[in-house]
């Protein structure tokens, strides 16, 4: 207030009360942490926090600070193994289209990066057979491998695994990772064929033989229908490594292997039971059309065969046995094999 006396001007100051001074101090304290600082002494248009250099400033913004420059260094760390893992990895949103797809995946579908975005996940992976031995997973997270045929006409082998996606901004709900397998399929299909195989006429072994034969044994049983077997023995083989050796022997089984098969009908089998005896399986044949099948394997194995110059005439006896599934494996090789025998001995001496 100010009042005049004379030429004199006199100016009073009233000032404000101390409970209003600390009231403008905790309103001041509470709007700079308001505006986001860690500590109230380093917030946005603070003169203090501006005058003091970066490393004098309060702990626990540097901290927060290095956290988050932590955390940005690994989600680009995490971004960057993504793109060069070499499984294929598409994230999908809840429709499952792809928003986003690193470039392996893209290799495993043989599309270029750009025609996997947006595409519908299921349709990029539809269709394909269960690889062979593989129709159910093995509990390890990856689906059974399929075969699918990609969109540059190439068949691969593939397994996948889909997984939830962290809930964001972005709207990814699932992660569906895919990997190639195909060459690892091929491998162990080719250890399933040598180890159920012949080596030296690639027929079945007896390994395989066995399989098939007490499965065709119950299947004979259940459905009432006939299975034949057939044993064929090569006669007069021995003769054949002794005048020309064994590797000119294991030439005329691989060519009489042959002949073999191609008197069966499709879907029966025909395996090497060791030395120079073959079994014939033909589910469903009965004593006729066995008798008919026995037949067309002599006129077959009757050729001769070239052996590095020398003519080759095999002769073989074929035995057959057929079943409805009431007896051993054992029991109709048994027959079969006795039915050989008597063809054997009545075939003409050579002379």
């Amino acid at each position: 207030m100010a009042s005049s006396v004379g030429r004199r001007a006199v100016l009073v100051v009233v000032s404000a009360p101390p409970w209003r001074a600390r009231r403008r101090t905790i309103v001041s304290t509470l709007a700079l942490r308001h505006r986001g600082a860690d500590c109230p002494e380093d917030a946005p248009g603070n003169p203090a926090a501006a005058r003091r250099p970066k490393s004098e400033r309060c702990p626990r913004a540097a901290g927060a600070r290095r956290r988050q420059a932590v955390a940005d260094d690994a989600l680009a760390a995490l971004a960057a193994a993504l793109e060069a893992a070499p499984v294929g990895v598409l994230v999908t949103d809840a429709d499952g289209h792809v928003l986003h797809a690193n470039g392996a995946a893209a290799d495993v579908l043989a599309l270029p990066l750009d025609d996997v975005i947006g595409a519908d996940a299921a349709l990029l992976l539809a269709g394909g057979e269960p690889a062979a031995g593989d129709e159910h997973d093995d509990g390890d997270g990856w689906g059974a491998p399929r075969w699918l045929v990609r969109h540059d006409g190439a068949s691969v082998c593939v397994q996948t695994s889909v997984t939830d996606a962290p809930r964001g901004p972005s709207g990814a709900r699932h992660l569906v990772w895919v990997q190639d397998v195909t060459r690892q399929r091929r491998r162990e299909e080719r250890w399933r064929r040598e180890a159920l195989s012949d080596p030296a006429t690639g027929l079945a072994n007896r390994r395989r033989l066995e399989r098939r034969l007490a499965r065709e044994l119950q299947r004979a049983r259940a459905g009432g229908r006939p299975l034949a077997v057939l044993l064929a023995d090569l006669d007069h083989f021995k003769e054949v490594n002794d005048s020309l050796g064994h590797q000119a022997g294991d030439h005329v089984l691989a060519a009489v292997a042959a002949r073999l098969e191609q008197a069966v009908r499709p879907g029966d089998l025909v395996a090497r039971l060791g030395g120079d005896e073959f079994v014939l399986l033909c589910p469903g044949a009965d004593v006729a059309t066995a008798q008919g099948i026995a037949d067309r394997v002599a006129a077959l194995t009757a050729t001769e065969i070239d052996v590095d110059g020398r003519r080759v005439r095999p002769e073989v006896s074929v035995g057959v046995a057929v079943t409805t599934g009431a007896e051993t494996a054992d029991a109709v090789l048994a027959r079969a094999d006795a039915s050989m025998y008597g063809r054997k001995r009545a075939r003409p001496a050579r002379p």
